[in-house]
């Protein structure tokens, strides 16, 4: 604790600036304090992005596949979008744990798979 303490005085000295008051080195339980490097919050921001993006184009699926029904649907906006989100690797892990989860425990008959997700 104390080596985060100087370290943590050290950084405030060089940044000019003044240490939070109320803060004190000794309360504080390592077990609990995060440290994170910029590559891991750099990685954090992309994958959130990653995720933003993910989102935005299953609506956009959920839209054209009939939630607008006023709407003329393209009959190939669905597929241009499915190939989209499988371009995204977060989408593609998260959709290969979906079909494994699915391999080891198969819905029950009276529950239909949505077509669209497992072409």
């Amino acid at each position: 604790m104390r080596e985060l303490a100087l370290r943590l005085q050290t950084y405030y000295e060089a940044k000019g600036l003044v240490e939070c008051d109320g803060w004190d080195p000794e309360f504080i339980d390592p077990d609990f304090v995060l440290a994170y490097s910029i590559d891991d919050l750099k990685r954090a921001e992309r994958d959130l992005d990653e995720v933003n993006r993910c989102l935005g184009l299953i609506g956009a699926y959920l839209f054209a596949g009939g939630a607008n029904p006023q709407n003329e649907k393209d009959p190939n906006e669905q597929a241009r979008l499915l190939v989209q989100l499988n371009e995204l690797p977060l989408f593609r892990a998260a959709k290969a744990r979906i079909d494994a989860d699915l391999q080891k425990h198969p819905p029950e008959p009276h529950a239909p798979l949505r077509s669209g997700w497992h072409r």
